[in-house]
C-alpha cells in the first residue's frame, strides 16, 4: 500500500539528491488510468519526515513538505485515515486488513528500499 522509490543521486548535481515518489496505482491492470492515492502521499510523508529528523539540513522541496505535513495530520490514527482511503477499504473488503495495519507501522523496520539496477534491494 505504501510505496515509493528513492533515488541515491544525480548526476546532474554533486551532492547527494533523493527523490521519493508517491506513485499511486493503476486502475483495471497496468494500462488503466492512474489513480493517485492519498497513502502513497503519506508514506512519501512518513520517509521524508524521517529523513528531514536525521538530517537537519535537508532542503525540502514544496511537495515534500506537503508530504510531511500530511503525515503529520494523519499521523495520531493513522491505521484508521489507512482503513479509511479508498485503497485501504478495499483491501480490508478483500480480507487484506493486516496489510492496512502493517502500512500504519511507523518506525518499526530498519531496511530501506534501494533501486540498484531497476531493482528494488534491501538495505541495513
Amino acid at each position: 500500500m505504501l510505496r515509493w522509490n528513492a533515488l541515491r543521486h544525480s548526476r546532474n548535481r554533486p551532492e547527494p539528491v533523493i527523490a521519493v515518489v508517491a506513485a499511486g496505482e493503476r486502475w483495471h491492470g497496468a494500462t488503466g488510468p492512474l489513480r493517485v492515492a492519498v497513502e502513497d502521499l503519506v508514506g512519501a510523508g512518513a520517509v521524508l519526515g524521517a529523513l528531514a529528523d536525521f538530517a537537519a539540513d535537508l532542503a525540502l522541496s514544496p511537495e515534500a513538505m506537503a508530504a510531511v505535513a500530511a503525515v503529520g495530520r494523519a499521523d495520531s490514527a493513522l491505521d484508521t485515515f489507512l482503513a479509511s482511503c479508498t485503497s485501504g477499504g478495499e483491501l480490508i473488503e478483500r480480507s487484506f486488513a493486516v496489510d492496512v495495519t502493517i502500512a500504519a507501522a511507523l518506525d518499526v523496520s530498519d531496511l530501506a528500499p534501494v533501486l540498484v539496477d531497476d531493482e528494488l534491494r534491501a538495505k541495513f
